[in-house]
């Protein structure tokens, strides 16, 4: 009722207000109106409506344009994924040897701690809780050496490389028991949690 007032408020003019006031009431309660105001040109109301309805009709198309470009089913693409976490292995295996020996840059420690997070939302977001928990367990190791609340020792690397060899044999589904590296790994949760 409201949005049919408002429309009709636009396009009534005076002189066409007059002229229903006059018809429905028959003369009684007759409002005189200002010369000025009656002199408004005359606006009609089924003009307005196509009008109203073609600027609908006009956003309803851009609205469709812009969402049709959105997917709605994005699926999950396994392969990519794979090569996205394994693409960074070796070269971070490399450098768990040079984070031993000293020969690292705070850069370096950095893009391998950024990284190593990213793979572990992403393995979020796959739904691989293992693989999730193996990242974050390096992930938290690099900042923890980061923000000098770890020391980088033989223990902690041969753990982050335990998680690192259960994300790679997991990835590739690959038939070997690798329990003892599952029980490094979970040293390291152990470790990080205290």
């Amino acid at each position: 009722m409201v949005k049919d007032l408002s429309a009709l408020l636009d396009v009534v003019t005076p002189q066409t207000f007059h002229d229903v006031i006059s018809k429905k009431g028959n003369g009684v309660g007759f409002i005189e109106l200002d010369d000025v105001e009656s002199a408004k040109a005359p606006v009609n109301i089924e003009e307005n409506q196509s009008v109203e309805l073609e600027v609908k009709s006009q956003e309803q198309l851009k609205e469709k344009f812009i969402l049709d470009d959105l997917k709605t089913d994005v699926k999950f693409d396994f392969d990519n994924y794979v090569q996205t976490v394994l693409k960074p292995v070796k070269r971070f295996d490399s450098f768990l040897d040079s984070l031993l020996i000293g020969k690292f840059s705070k850069e370096q420690l950095e893009e391998y701690r950024d990284i190593i997070r990213q793979n572990a939302a992403l393995s979020r977001k796959a739904d691989l809780d293992l693989i999730t928990k193996m990242h974050t367990n390096l992930y938290l190791s690099l900042e923890g050496i980061l923000q000098g609340r770890l020391a980088v020792s033989k223990d902690l690397i041969e753990m982050m490389r335990a998680c690192l060899i259960v994300i790679v044999a997991v990835i590739r589904s690959k038939e070997v028991d690798i329990s003892g590296f599952l029980d490094k790994s979970e040293e390291l949760s152990e470790l990080l949690q205290s």
